[in-house]
């Protein structure tokens, strides 16, 4: 299953680092195949296809993100990753609701 296109995301992905990249210590790396972002070196973000996934999530931010419209817990083929939400994006407005969680993740990661 391919995850990630660049074709189809290249303008979201390009708005996404806009933010994320220039936080401390981020660097952008490749996790089977899509764009993700590690801080010391633990991967807090990813994107794919229409969405951003939001990972390792303790259950109170799982649970305060699932109330978000366009939100649910990332499949991986017939796998659910229950501690990673998928965000859907329609465009680069939809950022603005997920960048707090990322930004708490990323945190987080330290």
């Amino acid at each position: 299953m391919i995850y990630y296109s660049e074709t189809r995301m290249k303008d979201l992905r390009k708005a996404f680092e806009r933010h994320v990249l220039r936080w401390a210590k981020v660097k952008g790396v490749q996790w089977s195949g899509c764009p993700a972002y590690q801080a010391d070196g633990k991967i807090f973000t990813l994107l794919i296809n229409d969405g951003v996934i939001v990972a390792k999530l303790s259950g109170a931010e799982q649970d305060e993100l699932m109330r978000l419209e366009n939100v649910a817990i990332f499949e991986a083929g017939d796998k659910s990753v229950r501690n990673w939400i998928r965000f859907s994006l329609n465009n680069k407005k939809d950022l603005r609701q997920i960048m707090p969680f990322v930004k708490r993740n990323y945190q987080a990661a330290f």
